[in-house]
């Protein structure tokens, strides 16, 4: 199944060997979405890159976390992880 997340979750963004070279000699930016909704885009990305995700302020259930990794020259990789968010401490004692 999916992963089950709460709290704050540290995402970590590791290049492919076979790319890392190419794209950390070149500038390249990540993109990081839930669902369809931008959560955070860092223009100078490094590699590896973490974001910290906080998932409190998200309905419990199931979603997608989507990490893009956009090259300047017109590269990309897309990751798509299925998650599913804990319900808050909140949401348990209701």
């Amino acid at each position: 199944g999916r992963p089950e997340l709460s709290g704050t979750v540290p995402v970590r963004v590791t290049i492919d060997a076979s790319q890392a070279a190419r794209l950390t000699d070149r500038r390249f930016e990540v993109a990081i979405f839930e669902g369809l909704t931008i959560l955070f885009e860092e223009e100078e990305g490094t590699n590896p890159f973490t974001f910290l995700w906080d998932t409190t302020r998200l309905p419990a259930g199931p979603t997608v976390l989507l990490i893009n990794v956009l090259s300047y020259d017109d590269h990309y990789g897309v990751q798509a992880l299925p998650v599913t968010i804990a319900p808050s401490q909140q949401e348990a004692s209701l």
